[in-house]
């Protein structure tokens, strides 16, 4: 394991990277890159380890075998599936249950429950009223979807140590996928403003790590357009809440240590965190929501914190920290009513702050129901850089087209991924990722790939082509096929 980088190459990667996204207008965001820019000055350095990864890990594929025993009520659509990932021994059994909205659509949110996710989010502990919750949000429009796993954060199988829960968070990543192209897309919804849902998903405890997995380690902030974990990441820092470090007090983990450690495949209480194994430490570094993510600049992504305990607080907090560190400028951190229990659904005030953080920025949403971020950034500079070249001044973002294979068609053996895109300035770069991973790219608008599907399992796999322009816009497009 290589050592972190000194404070000062830090803080010069760092302000270079902040240049580079200034001079690419998807990620020009004068407010964010000044308030980076005078942190660095002033001395304050978040400080990158060295185990973060370069890019997004992989999605899994998706089986859907039949319908689940039970369904909640309320005009739900419901299947089961298996969800098998990269790394992980065996596939994860779950179930979905879809509920359209009424009358124009509005958007989709998606909801996971904590723990091990294997309750479907209206029957979570004493929650008041999910169902007519659920019920006001499709009467405005908004499909709602529930996820129900048997385990999602346990390794059975896997062999000591591995693969861990950012592994395991390719579980969930993969259903939000799932559900964005096959149930989302065909909604047609345009959310007027950023952060505003849109494709939304939010989920509390244990189901705030499912969702912040999603964005942090595998790159799914281009189809979100808001995250809401409440009550955690409880997997944020897991270095601090399983090591008794004096001074840490407030992130220690007493009853969640065991559930810590089956995601890492250790059972019978007899894993690192359980017995405060500091040669653990960069292992929990590498697989936390805060530390060993690819990514933690979301520029068109609203990231909406609410919490209740001073526990979750603290864990949580350090992933809060990160992206404003980062630079992210949509993220909101906010309290709920002293008194309101781990589930925030089981007090009044934390049921409400969660209706508005789905509704933010909606005609439904009222004034004043959203705080602002806790962390106001510095006013802008007077002007931009004077490296910006006159092309950045171009909002438009490039079309594209895929004409083969269609849209949840059938594939077997070879099969052409071909696409073209153009723009008003011209393509620049084209990119064929299958299943979020990267296959081929060119530096034009007409882009061809020969897929070998026998690589790939059985089930759903997703194919997206996204186009640049000269002045850094981006686009996408996708089908779903079937192997």
């Amino acid at each position: 394991m290589e050592q972190n980088s000194t404070n000062a190459n830090v803080a010069k990667k760092w302000y270079t990277s902040l240049i580079n996204r200034w001079r690419n207008l998807r990620h020009q965001r004068p407010i964010v890159a000044a308030m980076a820019i005078l942190l660095v000055a002033g001395g304050y350095f978040f400080v990158q380890s060295s185990f973060a990864l370069s890019e997004p890990l992989p999605l899994g594929s998706l089986n859907f075998n039949g319908t689940p025993a039970n369904c909640p009520a309320g005009g739900y659509t419901c299947s089961s599936f298996t969800v098998s990932c990269p790394e992980v021994t065996l596939a994860e059994q779950g179930s979905l249950a879809i509920a359209p909205g009424q009358g124009t659509p509005k958007g989709l949110v998606m909801f996971f429950t904590g723990g091990r996710g294997n309750t479907w989010w209206t029957d979570s502990g004493k929650a008041i009223d999910p169902e007519g919750f659920l019920g006001e949000l499709r009467a405005k429009g908004y499909t709602t979807v529930q996820v129900k796993w048997n385990d999602w954060l346990s390794a059975k199988k896997n062999a000591p140590g591995t693969p861990g829960p950012a592994r395991l968070g390719c579980r969930p990543a993969t259903i939000v996928n799932y559900v964005h192209d096959t149930y989302y897309q065909p909604l047609g919804v345009t959310p007027e403003g950023v952060g505003q849902c849109g494709f939304c998903i939010t989920g509390n405890s244990g189901g705030s790590s499912q969702v912040a997995y999603t964005i942090s380690y595998y790159g799914l902030e281009d189809i979100l357009d808001a995250v809401i974990p409440t009550e955690g990441p409880p997997h944020s820092v897991l270095e601090k809440a399983c090591l008794r470090t004096p001074g840490e007090e407030a992130y220690w983990y007493d009853s969640l240590r065991n559930y810590i450690d089956q995601g890492f495949g250790y059972f019978g209480k007899q894993g690192p965190c359980v017995n405060y194994d500091e040669s653990f430490r960069a292992r929990w570094n590498e697989t936390s929501v805060s530390t060993g993510g690819s990514d933690y600049f979301h520029p068109n992504t609203r990231v909406h914190f609410i919490y209740s305990t001073d526990g979750m607080r603290a864990n949580g907090g350090d992933y809060v920290n990160r992206l404003f560190s980062e630079g992210s400028p949509y993220v909101i951190r906010e309290d709920a009513a002293a008194g309101t229990p781990h589930n925030i659904m089981e007090s009044p005030d934390g049921r409400t702050k969660l209706m508005a953080a789905i509704l933010y920025g909606s005609t439904e949403a009222g004034s004043g129901s959203v705080p602002p971020p806790t962390t106001s950034p510095p006013p802008p500079p007077a002007s931009p850089p004077p490296s910006v070249p006159p092309a950045e001044q171009d909002t438009q973002s490039p079309n594209v087209t895929i004409s083969s294979p269609a849209n949840q068609s059938s594939v077997s053996g070879v099969v052409t991924i071909a696409a073209t895109a153009t723009d008003n300035t011209g393509v620049v770069k084209l990119e064929i990722y299958i299943n979020r991973v990267i296959v081929a790219a060119v530096t034009d608008g007409s882009i061809s790939y020969d897929w070998d599907t026998a690589a790939y399992s059985s089930g759903s796999h997703s194919i997206y082509v996204r186009a640049y322009d000269a002045a850094g816009n981006t686009s996408n497009s996708n089908v779903v096929v079937n192997k």
